[in-house]
C-alpha cells in the first residue's frame, strides 16, 4: 500500500505489521515492524503445529514466503547466506559450502 501527498504528489510505501498464514503448507510469517521484540507466547499456543517465523522487513517477508512455497528449508538457506557473508581469512582462504537435500 502507498500513501500519496495531495499537494506535491510524493508517494511513499506504508508498512504495518501483519501475520501471513498459509494453512495448506502449515507456515506462518509475522512481519513485525516495531523496534521492540514481539510477545509470541499467545500466538505460539494457537500455532504450535506451524512453522513460525518473524521477519523485520517487506523483503524478508517475500523471501520467506517464496522459500516455503518452493518447499525449501529456510534454516538451511539462512546458514548458507551467513556463510556467504563470511570473509575468507588467511586460515580459511577458500570457503566451500556443500548443501545436500534429503528426501
Amino acid at each position: 500500500m502507498r500513501s500519496k501527498c495531495i499537494r506535491c504528489g510524493y508517494s511513499t510505501p506504508v508498512l504495518y505489521s501483519l501475520l501471513y498464514q498459509d494453512i495448506a503448507r502449515d507456515f506462518v510469517v509475522w512481519l513485525w515492524l516495531s523496534p521492540a521484540d514481539p510477545n509470541t507466547a499467545d500466538e505460539m499456543i494457537f500455532m504450535r503445529d506451524y512453522q513460525f517465523r518473524i521477519v523485520r522487513s517487506e523483503n524478508e517477508l517475500r523471501e520467506k514466503i517464496l522459500i516455503f512455497d518452493n518447499g525449501l528449508d529456510d534454516r538451511v538457506l539462512e546458514i548458507c547466506k551467513f556463510l556467504l557473508r563470511k570473509k575468507p581469512t588467511r586460515d580459511r582462504p577458500k570457503l566451500e559450502v556443500i548443501c545436500s537435500s534429503r528426501s
